[in-house]
């Protein structure tokens, strides 16, 4: 729609500089094995009738003077058959987002699978014995980054201090919104440390990780007793005793290092942002039983700082001391002892044998409603800037065939909590400032064509669940990279 010719300004000494590579021969003659090599995958691809049908889409849509490249008409989306019903996608510029060929288990089928898997491998599963002398486990610390997050911060922390959280050092970036005021206060409160993330820009350095190398070094981690990095889109769901961490370690003999798997909530026809709380909103999720993709059963982890381990990992901790194999207790979300693969070999996400929910859930809301999602996909990843949440991210994480509603019953506690954090009235004004930022952002975002036809694919109520998706050809690369 638009024409930017600002970079002919650099085309002198560019060309200048082509003409010197040309010059060389080997050089010269490799670029034109590169642009023969392209051209032949190009007619190839044509004689692919998917390929051919996605370049006349293309090529139709730059002829239209009608047809935005913004554009996702439900009239032009191509159809997906799945077990011969035809079931229409949404994707944008007709790009297909192809569904599983195989039904996978929902609902009582899905139950049954998890429960008949957790009776094999849990009869092989030893649980910790109980240490002699129980460790001090008072402080417990998260580490989180965050951008532009500022009106959902007081429900995330109401709630993690209620359950035993005693302190949260966040690393921010680049905020817009009243996120780091928000954090500031509750700094003078006594809840928090915020510092500004010295990740590397130059050097291409992911944020999370320039935060996780400075907070290895903080006082609030060297001094703590516990560690976790979650993000504040993740609760942690403690299904034992009261609820809280005291109550998980005791049931689970004391562990050093404890795993908790993901649960991942949708959507489900949540269109609008309200300042409510999202853990009372979001109750639809993924079944328990989800052995793929591999992102379905991915991990976050609590250490003890006195452990075996040297580095703070986004999903574990890491850079194991050999000398000390002997000291790992590292159990998994049921409290069953995890194989020592598991710390040999970095895994960060659960297998069939070691997948558990008995004790611990870690509910991720990676969506919430899709007015929000807009503002999330403009802020972009916080440890991965380079990859775009749009359509097939909400797509592959809209998991809501089922409902788990355990984490409603640890809700009233942290509502007091957040009573008193409201009392503060400057941080009670700093929240309704980041509601106002948020409500005030969604509306320009709205505004713009391309925000605007992303949400009504998101919306459209015929975008199959996460759970029909096929995982595409590169997934393995892809959730290596998460």
């Amino acid at each position: 729609d638009e024409e930017d010719l600002t970079i002919r300004a650099n085309w002198d000494r560019a060309t200048v500089l082509r003409e010197v590579f040309a010059s060389d021969p080997e050089l010269a003659k490799l670029h034109q094995a590169a642009v023969d090599w392209h051209r032949a995958r190009i007619d190839v691809l044509k004689t692919n009738p998917k390929e051919a049908e996605l370049f006349a889409f293309i090529t139709a849509s730059i002829d239209s003077a009608e047809q935005s490249n913004q554009d996702i008409s439900p009239d032009t989306k191509p159809a997906v058959s799945v077990s011969n019903t035809t079931i229409p996608s949404v994707a944008p510029a007709g790009t297909a987002i192809p569904l599983r060929a195989e039904r996978p288990p929902i609902g009582d089928t899905a139950e049954d699978a998890f429960r008949n898997l957790m009776e094999r491998v849990q009869s092989r599963q030893r649980m910790l014995v109980r240490p002699d002398a129980i460790p001090p486990s008072e402080r417990v610390v998260v580490v989180t980054s965050m951008k532009n997050e500022g009106c959902f911060i007081l429900e995330w922390i109401a709630y993690h201090l209620s359950i035993g959280v005693t302190h949260f050092l966040v690393y921010t970036n680049d905020c817009d919104d009243p996120t780091n005021a928000v954090l500031d206060q509750l700094a003078v409160l006594g809840h928090v440390t915020r510092r500004e993330n010295p990740y590397n820009r130059e050097a291409g350095q992911k944020p999370q990780r320039g935060a996780l190398n400075d907070a290895a070094t903080r006082p609030e981690v060297t001094t703590a007793d516990w560690v976790g990095v979650i993000d504040c889109d993740e609760f942690v769901n403690i299904h034992v005793g009261d609820g809280t961490f005291g109550a998980l370690l005791e049931a689970a003999n004391h562990p050093n290092v404890i795993s908790m798997t993901w649960r991942t909530f949708g959507n489900k026809g949540i269109h609008r942002y309200d300042d409510v709380w999202q853990t009372e909103t979001l109750t639809a999720c993924a079944p328990e039983y989800l052995p793929k993709p591999r992102l379905g059963w991915g991990f976050k982890s609590f250490f003890r700082t006195d452990g075996p381990f040297a580095k703070i990992g986004v999903h574990r901790p890491l850079h194991l001391d050999e000398a000390r194999v002997d000291e790992i207790r590292w159990v998994n979300g049921a409290g069953r002892v995890m194989p020592d693969r598991v710390a040999l070999k970095n895994e960060w996400f659960s297998r069939k044998d070691t997948i558990g929910y008995d004790m611990v859930t870690l509910n991720h809301y990676v969506l919430r409603s899709a007015e929000s999602f807009l503002v999330k996909r403009q802020r972009g990843r916080i440890n991965h800037v380079d990859q775009d949440q749009g359509l097939a991210y909400w797509a592959s994480r809209n998991y809501a065939t089922e409902t788990d509603t355990r984490i409603l019953a640890h809700i009233p506690r942290a509502k007091a909590v957040l009573d008193q954090l409201l009392s503060d009235h400057t941080l009670s004004s700093l929240h309704a400032q980041a509601v106002d930022w948020h409500r005030n952002r969604i509306a320009a975002l709205l505004e713009t064509p391309e925000y605007r036809a992303l949400y009504n694919a998101i919306t459209n109520p015929d975008l199959a669940d996460a759970i029909w998706r096929a995982r595409p050809e590169d997934a393995e690369r892809v959730e290596a990279a998460e």
